[in-house]
């Protein structure tokens, strides 16, 4: 799972993907459907054979700041 600090647009052109959020939530994305998410940590999942192509743009965000004034990191590995 990862989390980037920024706006997410995917946009699945073939195939079909699992995005899986680190509550347990799932979403399965097929040809045609879309997902616009920020700040979630999250992992995309191909449970099928089929290669699956998606359009990413992403843009730039500030950090999730929670209620509490807690701001979420991002968790993407970093070499």
């Amino acid at each position: 799972m990862h989390r980037t600090l920024s706006i997410d647009y995917a946009v699945v052109l073939t195939g079909e993907i699992v995005l899986r959020l680190d509550n347990g939530d799932e979403k399965t994305v097929r040809p045609g459907e879309y997902i616009i998410q920020g700040g979630a940590n999250h992992q995309w999942i191909n449970r099928t054979d089929e290669t699956c192509r998606i359009m990413f743009v992403t843009v730039g965000a500030e950090k999730v700041k929670l209620a509490d004034g807690t701001e979420l990191e991002e968790t993407v590995l970093k070499k």
